[in-house]
Parts: structure tokens; sequence; C-alpha cells
């Protein structure tokens, strides 16, 4: 990827976000853009030299640096170039509204001069808002596309530990990190998503838990794991090991979208929370994953598994990939063991079984949803599979 290709990536991005990106190759240029910034303009005893510094001396190459600054604003610095000879500078951004309340509530405790908060309040209404999982999401396609590699690509959060006395201080000695403890991070991350994306949650959540730990002792992360950003940083990755193990973007989706609004609430956004969420994909990959069998026999059972609430028919699935019937059976009876009208069978009654366990729906609204508009029909269905009737099952769950 040539500097233009970047130029025009950087330019494009900015466009869509209303982000400010910087091409830089040395300290004195990401000072220079940090100077610009008119917040630290306010605060003019801000050590950008040091802050940039600190940066410099852990710069690797495909590691992107998530900054926490003052008030809620945000930097990302992406490097580009182990020699930092190439970086990417994005922001300043925030994550939500900041009020005049939550203004004056922080400069009341650093003593600033009330003139400065009428000030501050013009420079927020410049900032962009900017969703991090848009961000990060984008960021690891460009980088992809860069190295010509996969991702997802790790993100370092650099936090602030407070303001007092009007002076800037970051909690975390950048200076201290070896490249060894990074590469061990490394190592953990992918050795979490090769197991989440083979479905193995109890591997998955013990390297969670270590990971973690080495946050905690090497980086002083570990909170960061914990906060809204870690979150959708944690859902974007869970949803690329998911998508590699041959899961149907379908279901990733539905659980993608579903933490999205649970992480944007900031509800529940706790240890176990996590765990949560990792099993969640594993139970995806246990469930869903197509790799091992036929991709024509992949692309008809994502079909059937988005479809099984309407009329399925074999003809019809035969006509819509091209394919004869018979030809259809075979394929189901050599890589699945069963028919088709089977697999969409047990399709169904599966599905009817969670609503029946999850919801308050009716026996026959359950078949209907599922496809089954005969009560009597979908009851002997549910029986064959289950081994107990609809209602019985109801009743099981409801004692």
């Amino acid at each position: 990827m040539t500097d233009n290709d970047i130029s025009f990536w950087a330019q494009s991005i900015s466009i869509s976000l209303g982000i400010s990106i910087y091409m830089t190759s040395g300290e004195e240029e990401i000072v220079r853009v940090l100077k610009n910034n008119p917040f630290f303009k306010l605060i003019s005893n801000v050590n950008l030299k040091k802050f940039a510094n600190k940066y410099t001396n852990i710069c690797v190459k495909k590691v992107s640096y998530f900054i926490e600054g003052p008030f809620s604003t945000y930097f990302m610095i992406i490097c580009l170039d182990e020699n930092f000879n190439k970086n990417l500078v994005i922001g300043p951004f925030i994550n939500k509204v900041v009020s005049k309340d939550e203004i004056l509530e922080v400069t009341s405790l650093l003593n600033f001069d009330y003139s400065l908060v009428e000030e501050i309040v013009k420079y927020y209404n410049t900032v962009p808002i900017v969703e991090n999982l848009k961000l990060i999401s984008l960021i690891n396609l460009f980088l992809e596309k860069y190295f010509n590699t996969n991702g997802p690509f790790p993100f370092i959060f650099i936090q602030k530990n407070n303001l007092s006395e009007n002076n800037f201080d970051f909690n975390i000695n950048l200076d201290n990190i070896s490249f060894s403890s990074i590469e061990n991070q490394y190592k953990m991350e992918n050795e979490f998503l090769n197991y989440v994306s083979a479905g193995n949650f109890s591997s998955a959540c013990i390297t969670f838990k270590n990971l973690i730990l080495d946050a905690e002792v090497n980086f002083k992360l570990d909170s960061y794991f914990y906060s809204s950003s870690g979150f959708f940083m944690l859902n974007s990755m869970l949803k690329k090991s998911v998508e590699s193990s041959g899961v149907h973007p379908t279901y990733l989706d539905s659980v993608f979208r579903r933490y999205n609004l649970i992480i944007s609430s900031n509800k529940n956004l706790n240890k176990n929370m996590a765990l949560k969420m990792i099993k969640d994909y594993c139970n995806l990959v246990t469930k869903y994953s197509l790799n091992y069998i036929n991709p024509l026999l992949r692309k008809i059972i994502a079909y059937i598994n988005y479809n099984y609430s309407s009329e399925l028919t074999v003809s019809g699935i035969s006509n819509h990939f091209g394919i004869t019937s018979n030809y259809l059976y075979c394929l189901f009876k050599k890589e699945m063991g069963i028919s088709a009208i089977e697999f969409i069978n047990k399709t169904r009654i599966d599905e009817a079984s969670k609503l029946i366990r999850e919801t308050d729906m009716q026996i026959q609204n359950v078949a209907e949803s599922v496809g089954l508009n005969d009560t009597s029909y979908f009851a002997r269905l549910f029986k064959k599979y289950m081994g107990i009737t609809p209602s019985r099952y109801k009743k099981n769950f409801n004692l």
C-alpha cells in the first residue's frame, strides 16, 4: 500500500466520521499535531513532548494505541513502522455528548478560571462523536489491507490517571513495558481467539482470565477490559474470530448487535458479562460452524436456518440452488447422516423448544413461528425429537 493509498483511506474516513487523521513520521510531528488541539492550548503546561516520547519508546508495528485524554477525549495512534517512520494519528474525538454540568464538575476540581468553561464548551461543540466499535472495525480493515494479513489487531489502551493542579498525568509507565511482555500479550490473544473459533469455552475462559491478569500486572489495563471501550473491542474480536469458523453471518450479526446494545446501555459490564459473551460466541461455533462439510451444503444449511419459519420443501430448496432433489438428498445423507426433511424438522423443533423455554408464547403460536401451522403435526414432531409433548415440556420449565 502506497502513501497515496494511505492518504486516500485517511481522507475517506475523515469525511465519513468527521474526524481528523494525520500521517506522521516522527515524535516532533505528533507533538505538533497535539499542540494544534485547542484544548491543549487551554492547558498550556501539558508536557506533550514527554507524552509523545513515551509512545515512541514502545511503538510496535501492527499495534494501535488508544489514548484517553482529558475530559473523555480520545486519540488513536496507529504504528505502521517499528522504526517510527510512519504513524497515523486520529483524533481528537469523544464517545458521547459531554454536558456543561460535567465540564463544570471537573473544572471546579481543577480550580480552572470560570472563564475557561465557556471556551471548553465551545471546544466540545467542534469535537466529533465517534463510536469506538465503528472506528476499531475500520482500523482493522485498513491494517488487514496494509499488512496483507488477517486481523484482528491488538489495541493498547493508555489511560489518564487524573487531572490535578492543571497537570495531565498518566498512570501507566510505558517506559517499563518490555517487548517480551507485548509479545506474550499477542500470544495469549491469539490463543484466546483460537479457542473461541474452535468453540472451546473452558479453554477460552481460562486464557481470557490469564489475559486480564497479564494486562493488570504488565500494563495496568485490567479496568479497561471492563469499560465500554473494552467490551466493544472484545465484541468485535469475538465476532471476527467466530466468523473464521464458518458460522453464517446471520447468526453472528444477531449476537453482535445484541451485545452492542447491552454495552451501549452500560449495564452489567463486569467479569461475568465478559464470560457470558465469550460463552455465547463459543456456542455459535458448536451449533452453527459448518467448516467441516461440503461448501454447497454449508450454503443450503444456512438457507434453511434462516428460512425455517417459512414454507420449506425439498423441491423448493433444490430449485433455489439449481440442483436436483435426488442430489440434495444424497448431500444430506452423506454429510449429515439424515435427509433434508429430517434436518428441516429438527431445526424447527430445536427453535421451538427454545421459544417454549425462553418465552410465554402459546404452543400454537410457537408452532406457527417455526413454520408448522398444523398444531397436531407439530406436537407429533416435537415428541419424536424431544421425547415429550410440547405442553408437558412447557409445564416442566414453568415449575
